[in-house]
């Protein structure tokens, strides 16, 4: 009976002391790491973006505002920092753009960038956020070589007679992954994909090489080119798409690569061709 009475007392007084309004304090902050509190002390995050138009992963609206895939990406994780975002579009060619990562410039190049271990000697790279594949548009009239099987780059750096007729975009991945391939490779480089798919339409060049999503959404929008150019996916590793981050950012790092894989932030080349509107992230 008195440990029952004892108890009555304690609860008594207990609810008593919710009613007078005592409460358990607060949970004390737990500290940022170094890397991310020096972000906030900043107030804003800058991005460095292509130069270029480049839908969907980033181009201008009728509205003339920045918008795609990567754009909303960036506002994304800028709005999860609490941080202003500020866009440095200075870079004319991605190895630019992971120039400005490289020296500070840019805390992140969000800018459709192929993650090679050449770029990686400069910056940082999260984990994929697109994972795609190299292909080859072939033009039918100018070469029935390799019939209906896709050639390897191997292959192709070994037919003597597409000396020349292989054509690629300046500064992309695809030339170094095509020098890991033979040192001496020589194709021709076009500044634009734009410039490099128009080349091997008219049979300027015999065969080029893109990006899944470049070779896609041309062939997307122009249905008809199918009867002059035949589209293959290149045999082999694939090509992933991350954002490269300024050196010595590890807990920036750490915090994307938590957020992409919380966020389930993953897409193939098929999910991007066609889609129209924002990204909800």
């Amino acid at each position: 009976m008195h440990k029952l009475f004892t108890r009555f007392i304690a609860l008594s007084l207990l609810c008593g002391a919710v009613l007078v309004g005592w409460s358990v304090p607060p949970r004390a902050e737990l500290p940022l790491l170094p890397g991310i509190q020096e972000i906030l002390d900043k107030g804003k995050l800058v991005v460095a973006v292509l130069n270029e138009e480049r839908p969907p992963v980033f181009f201008t609206d009728k509205d003339g505002k920045l918008t795609g895939l990567d754009v909303d990406l960036a506002k994304a994780i800028a709005r999860r920092l609490k941080v202003q975002l500020e866009f440095d579009r200075s870079a004319e060619s991605y190895d630019e753009v992971i120039a400005l990562v490289a020296t500070g410039k840019a805390d992140l190049g969000i800018s459709y960038l192929s993650r090679t271990p050449a770029r990686a000697r400069s910056v940082l790279f999260t984990r994929p956020y697109v994972t795609e594949y190299f292909t080859l548009l072939i033009n039918r009239r100018a070469t029935l070589q390799f019939g209906q099987v896709c050639p390897s780059l191997a292959q192709l750096l070994r037919e003597s007679e597409l000396a020349g007729q292989v054509g690629v975009r300046s500064g992309s991945a695809i030339v170094a992954r095509l020098r890991e391939v033979e040192p001496d490779a020589q194709p021709r480089e076009f500044q634009s994909n734009d410039d490099l798919i128009e080349a091997v339409r008219v049979g300027e060049v015999a065969i080029s090489i893109q990006s899944e999503l470049s070779a896609g959404r041309y062939l997307h929008e122009n249905p008809a080119a199918r009867i002059h150019l035949r589209y293959c996916r290149i045999p082999g590793r694939p090509d992933d798409v991350a954002i490269a981050v300024r050196p010595g950012q590890y807990d920036l790092l750490n915090w994307l690569n938590v957020y992409l894989a919380d966020y389930e932030i993953h897409f193939d080349a098929a999910e991007l061709v066609g889609h129209k509107g924002k990204w909800a992230f």
